[in-house]
């Protein structure tokens, strides 16, 4: 009996200072990513509703407008922030687990002295459904007629309004105390209105168009990142980059004289966020 007492107390021991050898002060050894409060919490739900600004490219389009005539625009405001856009979404955020000893180490958190930074790397993924709006938007520019550089006699707009549904997946890159930076991408689809407008310039003597309400539904695709600062156990504070391509847009119909049809536009946009994220 005495004999298994001492067997079970020096057990007891050795495990007690293999505890102490491996929090060693400068390093808190985990078996997975350095928890996070609330939102990021195993088995959370998290709404996003954020609100931004856009810019909006388009690639030169052919507009044809009679059997003769083919024009080309030329966008010339597509470095212009006067576009508005939002985001609503729901996503399902998974933690990630380090379960073999070398993953453990390489995953191990940095620690300063005073317990006040916490580094770790790769905490979660998180798919999500997001709902994006994009209105207010214009495309200007030039038209050149019959493809020829020295005949731009007119201008043109675009009236440009898009609704997508995507999506999207978030990697969790780093996370220092309640600040983390984040990577996403998503796949989906687009509906796209458009609205177009030829203008010939002061003593020009051709026809002014306008075709009302051109409608077309495409694949989108999108990437971006952004910061996400922890306010407390539920709530977080988001600021988010994302570069979206729409890709086509066509243009037709009739107006009181011309039927109007372009080859489909590629078109690209460019939008930063502000908003928030909550878990429950």
């Amino acid at each position: 009996m005495l004999i298994h007492s001492r067997i079970l107390l020096t057990g007891m021991a050795l495990s007690l200072a293999s505890s102490v050898a491996l929090a060693a002060p400068g390093y808190d050894v985990v078996s997975g990513p350095l928890e996070e409060d609330g939102l990021f919490d195993e088995g959370s739900f998290q709404f996003s509703a954020l609100i931004g600004i856009a810019t909006i490219d388009q690639n030169d389009g052919k507009v044809k407008v009679t059997r003769s005539e083919t024009d080309t625009l030329l966008q010339t405001n597509s470095d212009d922030w006067k576009s508005w856009t939002g985001q609503l979404g729901v996503g399902y955020v998974f933690p990630l687990e380090w379960e073999d000893e070398e993953d453990e180490n390489e995953y191990r958190h940095n620690r300063d002295e005073d317990d006040e930074i916490n580094v770790s790397w790769f905490d979660s993924i998180t798919p999500q459904i997001n709902v994006y709006v994009l209105s207010g938007n214009k495309l200007e520019g030039d038209v050149r007629r019959f493809n020829d550089p020295d005949d731009i006699d007119a201008t043109y707009n675009i009236n440009f309004d898009s609704t997508r549904l995507m999506f999207d997946l978030a990697l969790d890159v780093l996370t220092v105390n309640e600040l983390s930076f984040y990577v996403m991408a998503g796949l989906g689809v687009a509906w796209n209105t458009a609205d177009f407008n030829l203008n010939p310039n002061r003593g020009v003597p051709i026809h002014d168009l306008k075709i009302q309400e051109s409608q077309s539904t495409d694949f989108a695709f999108e990437f971006g990142g952004g910061l996400d600062y922890a306010l407390d156990e539920n709530f977080d504070i988001t600021l988010q980059y994302l570069w979206t391509d729409l890709t086509d847009i066509g243009i037709g119909g009739v107006d009181d004289i011309f039927h109007v049809h372009s080859d489909n536009m590629d078109v690209k946009t460019q939008a930063i966020f502000l908003g928030v994220r909550f878990g429950v």
